[in-house]
């Protein structure tokens, strides 16, 4: 199904162009892209926008998602709400395979966690951070999971509340420390008191939190503001006022970067600087400037700008925000600009816009995201079904594009329950392409950290367990059907959280014999040296754990169905003088009345197709015991019947029926539990062989020693019955008698006539 979906969403043409990736390598065919029969050209061109022919699929891929109370993801104003939104959101992220949350925890100049230097937010007034910490919940929730936590903050964005409001370590405080915008109020970004100021912020949760990066998004200067007063007071080398702002922000990311390094340098962390601005940083005016560009000796590309002439750009009014700078001095870590518009938006069309980003970033050490705007509605938004399927497929062909960032998360949330709206569909779509585990790209703007191998890794059927490693962030597991693992893509298996030391494989199938092999991964997402178990193939067992525990005073026998859908039925036998087939779905069994005193053998043998696929055997002790099937069988001579009596060992709900045997014969089937028959009509004189047999709900035949009984009757038995058929038929023969006299006399007669 997936590759039919990965096939059908592109739309072939019928010459194939074999392309060089940016490494020199021939990696993939390109096609050209169309779209319900519509081409796509690039902007202002008549070249149709070229696109793998399928998805590329890659380990390691980025697969974030925002998540934001603000634009009504998830409420967050309790605790009971913050945890059970949260887990909502990581069950999201599993359905969709994805591998890091960014979770907005500073939107207003405001704190959604304990903070001496930001306000409590508003959202959180009903949390008690006293008996909780939702971050400090929330980021340990992500490292369980396998995912990397990213903290979101706005640096200047605040809400104008009075003075008391907040702490005097803010700088809102005062308000000569702010700006008013259009929209609201910033805190200035010209103050040298207000860089501090945010840098602290963000060194507050770096040192309290375990966070694996901080974001910042698109919110730097606004619109509307007015900082004459701060520009003449700050402006040595007299700049324009644009090119002034621009230094601000700069100034600011560039002292945040030094400022974490040292910090990681120090602790032995990697906590990453990204960024995620609006999608377009400057426009150029042909293809062939945005493309056309050149590397100089450190890797900077020479082109200003995308093929989006007549887009807003974040370089300049009102954001101000040189990210192309960042990247080229590789102040931050990763750039995910919000590249949300679709193949056919114009002028914001996503083929240009993401082509020039990969060109842009190519040869620097920042990580390129992507960021798709799945909650989109124009453009081929609107109506291509396979919209986000065909971002990641044309973005897959770009070796520096390492990943995708998704807003926003409540139409992933749609997707997930059902909901079938165009975006929803779209969603799942994209699920179809991401339908294994990927890694998170390495941090390559630090130095890359190796764990090495994994200790005391070891193997057991499905069941895998190894000692936790104290800088581990999380354990990639493979599964290959051959010797070896390559480490590929098909042969990742599931990626699981920091604190585990235990996995169990689920998906393992009876039938084939696995290698397993683990790697542990740093807080540079760099996988440590790959590690085997002492022994690599394994057989995946079907049942495991036999044993017997004493339930409610009875003997029962307990075992793990680890493989149900291999097993037909289940054979349980014990001392070679019982065995049962049993319901394949069971774990326990009452053997109570089955046990004898001493030492009992019992087997249990799992089968499928009518052949045996696992056996299992333990020898247990019992004490004394008085265990019975049927005993005191006996015959009640009441007036004129005969009664045959018995009692049960074993559970009435064990019991399906109960046959009486006359000799060898059957004479009668019970159904259910009985403890008496009438027996009077089955009886003959003498001695009569009695006996029973109890079918148990699994229509297994149940014998033991008390089951026979010989009967001698002390009077010969004359069933009435019996004397009612003899009389009829002496009656029958005297009256063919008459009629045969009669026949004969009425011929003779006859005969003298004639």
């Amino acid at each position: 199904m997936k590759n039919f979906i990965k096939f059908s969403i592109i739309s072939l043409i019928f010459m194939f162009i074999i392309v060089v990736n940016i490494n020199g390598e021939v990696g993939y065919t390109l096609t050209g892209l169309e779209i319900d029969g519509t081409k796509i050209y690039y902007k202002g061109t008549q070249t149709q926008v070229q696109t793998p022919d399928t998805y590329l699929d890659r380990k390691y891929d980025m697969r974030a998602v925002w998540v934001t109370p603000i634009s009504g993801d998830v409420r967050i104003n309790t605790e009971a709400n913050f945890r059970s939104e949260l887990e909502e959101v990581f069950e999201t992220m599993k359905f969709f395979n994805l591998n890091t949350l960014i979770f907005h925890v500073r939107s207003h100049n405001d704190a959604y966690y304990p903070s001496l230097l930001n306000p409590k937010s508003t959202r959180v007034l009903n949390i008690d951070f006293n008996t909780f910490d939702p971050l400090d919940w929330v980021i340990k929730r992500c490292h369980e999971e396998g995912f990397e936590f990213h903290a979101w903050l706005n640096p200047y964005r605040a809400t104008a509340f009075p003075a008391s409001y907040y702490p005097d370590t803010n700088p809102a405080k005062d308000p000569a420390n702010t700006l008013t915008a259009n929209d609201g109020i910033i805190l200035n970004p010209g103050l040298p008191v207000v860089r501090e100021f945010l840098v602290d912020t963000v060194m507050e949760i770096i040192e309290n939190y375990d966070v694996d990066a901080i974001h910042f998004d698109d919110y730097f200067y606004a619109s509307g503001i007015s900082d004459t007063a701060t520009y003449n007071a700050y402006n040595p080398d007299e700049l324009g006022i644009s090119d002034w702002r621009r230094l601000q922000v700069d100034t600011l990311i560039e002292m945040l970067s030094n400022t974490m390094r040292a910090y990681n340098q120090e602790n032995n962390r990697h906590v990453q600087l990204g960024i995620a601005p609006t999608g377009v940083y400057r426009t150029v005016s042909t293809r062939a400037q945005a493309i056309g560009g050149t590397y100089d000796d450190n890797g900077t590309y020479s082109a200003v700008g995308s093929n989006n002439s007549g887009c807003f750009s974040h370089y300049g009014s009102y954001l101000y925000a040189d990210t192309k700078k960042w990247v080229d001095n590789e102040w931050i870590d990763y750039i995910a600009p919000q590249t949300y518009w679709s193949f056919m938006d114009h002028p914001g069309y996503f083929a240009d816009l993401v082509e020039w980003w990969a060109l842009a970033t190519a040869q620097k050490n920042v990580n390129l995201y992507a960021s798709m705007g799945i909650y989109m509605s124009q453009g081929s938004w609107r109506t291509n079904l396979y919209e986000a399927p065909m971002q990641v497929t044309y973005t897959s062909q770009f070796e520096s594009v390492r990943g995708t960032f998704i807003y926003k998360y409540g139409e992933l949330k749609a997707a997930k329950n059902g909901i079938l709206s165009t975006n929803a569909i779209n969603a799942n779509n994209l699920k179809a392409l991401w339908d294994y585990p990927s890694l998170i790209p390495e941090v390559r703007t630090m130095t890359l950290h190796n764990l090495g191998e994994v200790v005391n890794f070891k193997v057991d059927g499905n069941k895998l367990s190894w000692d936790k490693l104290p800088d581990a962030r999380r354990y990639a597991i493979y599964r290959s059907e051959s010797q070896t693992i390559d480490q590929t893509v098909s042969e990742l298996l599931t990626v699981v959280g920091n604190l585990s030391e235990y996995y169990v494989d689920e998906t393992a199938e009876a039938s084939k014999t696995y290698t397993y092999a683990i790697t542990a991964i740093s807080g540079t997402n760099t996988e440590g040296s790959l590690t085997y178990p002492a022994t690599s193939e394994v057989v995946i067992p079907i049942i495991d754990d036999l044993e017997v525990d004493v339930i409610i005073g009875k003997p029962t026998l307990i075992w793990k169905n680890i493989l149900p859908n291999e097993i037909d039925n289940l054979e349980l036998t014990i001392n070679r003088d019982y065995t049962l087939n049993i319901d394949d779905l069971l774990e326990k069994y009452d053997i109570s009345y089955l046990l004898k005193t001493g030492s009992n053998n019992i087997t249990l043998k799992a089968y499928k197709d009518n052949l045996e696929v696992k056996s299992l055997a333990l020898t247990y002790t019992s004490g004394e015991v008085n265990n019975y099937i049927v005993t005191n069988l006996r015959v009640d001579d009441e007036t004129d019947s005969y009664i045959l009596k018995w009692e049960l060992g074993i559970p009435n709900s064990n019991i399906k029926e109960i046959k009486i045997f006359l000799e060898d014969s059957l004479v009668e089937t019970i159904v259910g539990a009985a403890l008496e028959f009438d027996i009077t009509d089955i009886l003959v004189s003498g001695t009569n062989t009695l006996s029973l047999e109890v079918i148990d709900i699994y229509d297994n035949v149940l014998y033991d020693d008390y089951t026979l009984y010989d009967y001698v009757t002390s009077n010969p038995v004359t069933p009435p019955v019996e004397e009612t058929t003899n009389s009829g038929c002496k009656t029958s023969a005297v009256n063919l008698f008459f009629v045969v006299i009669g026949f004969g006399l009425l011929l003779l007669k006859r005969k003298e006539n004639l």
